[in-house]
């Protein structure tokens, strides 16, 4: 049993590390995109409630970059729990609206139509 912690070590010592990227205008050109997506998205939703989300976006990926040496598992665990949750609250927000229009299939000759 004492052998397994030893060829773990090791296994992770041979693993090369992979260097991080460290283009700051590939940084910038891909926040660019990302808030063209968010104002597409706003503007397509004819709502501009979730512009809040472009400094959120800017604030992460500062942080993405300062932090881009580091492994950050407590951060991806976080991030994890919290999609999950989203998930959760995306699912029984459609369970309860199954009676909208929009998402049953109505149909007058009998076969359903979408």
């Amino acid at each position: 049993m004492s052998q397994i912690p030893v060829l773990e070590r090791r296994q992770r010592n041979t693993v090369p590390q992979l260097q991080p990227e460290d283009s700051i205008l590939l940084r910038i050109f891909v926040q660019l995109l990302v808030t063209i997506g968010i104002v597409a998205t706003a503007t397509a939703a004819t709502s501009y409630s979730n512009i809040w989300a472009i400094p959120f976006s800017a604030i992460g990926a500062t942080w993405s970059w300062h932090r881009r040496r580091e492994r950050n598992i407590t951060t991806k665990f976080c991030i994890a729990i919290g999609m999950l949750l989203i998930l959760g609250v995306f699912l029984s927000r459609l369970v309860s609206q199954m009676q909208d229009s929009r998402l049953t299939a109505h149909s007058t000759s009998g076969t359903a139509q979408f």
